[in-house]
């Protein structure tokens, strides 16, 4: 229930509220011992009071910066949890399968999974139903982003999908570099819903014994709820 607290604040604060503690524009944060870093893009910052972890997992909260910088709202919850060994980051079809809802559109880029859900849980006052989620490795972690929006945001259409991706590079280039798994190799294919470009498109892939069960943890479970 806290975790849901946070995040509504979370985004009242990234629409013109107020409440978070904020660091400033492209900040970042420690997991792990320092191994993982997970950067904010610019016009976005870390909220250091959303900030929970222990010795090998996080969860944070990245929201629009005060004043907004032409940035659409959004608010984006990162958790993180250890790589198990030879563990890679899911495959959209996987990802799809563990955030629920209708997915209406799904890539890989780049190391990053994303999945777009049409119809998520009504787990925060004032966010559209629509959400995207994405998981990427970096520094021996699996990091779960999920993006929040109001109804009328551009961050649930292809800038969502840009801010997910600018936060998986920049934390990948600032984490250690030797401990994040090589991505598969991405296959282009044509998106049937929007006409856009998708990489690595799946559906109805088979994934190992627990990676559903594992990936709903990691998109769901801040360290320390219940």
């Amino acid at each position: 229930m806290a975790a849901l607290a946070a995040l509504g604040l979370g985004l009242a604060a990234c629409t013109g509220g107020s409440g978070l503690s904020l660091v400033g524009p492209k900040s970042e944060i420690a997991f792990a011992g320092s191994a993982l870093t997970v950067v904010a893009p610019a016009g976005y910052c870390i909220d250091r009071n959303s900030l929970q972890q222990d010795a090998s997992k996080g969860f944070v909260l990245i929201s629009r910066c005060p004043g907004g910088g032409g940035k659409p709202p959004a608010l984006i919850a990162v958790t993180t949890a250890p790589l198990a060994e030879g563990q890679t980051p899911p495959a959209p079809g996987v990802l799809a399968k563990a955030s629920g809802g209708d997915a209406v559109a799904h890539s890989r880029k780049n190391g990053l999974s994303l999945v777009q859900v049409a119809n998520g849980k009504p787990d925060m006052a004032g966010a559209s139903p629509k959400r995207w989620r994405g998981a990427f490795a970096a520094g021996g972690q699996m990091v779960g982003m999920t993006l929040y929006a109001p109804p009328d945001s551009a961050a649930l259409g292809s800038d969502g999908a840009d801010l997910l991706g600018q936060i998986a590079g920049l934390s990948q280039a600032a984490s250690r570099q030797s401990e994040t798994p090589a991505a598969p190799p991405a296959v282009a294919a044509p998106d049937t819903a929007t006409g856009a470009s998708t990489e690595g498109t799946d559906v109805g892939v088979t994934e190992t014994p627990g990676t559903d069960s594992f990936f709903k943890r990691l998109f769901d479970a801040p360290p320390g709820s219940s």
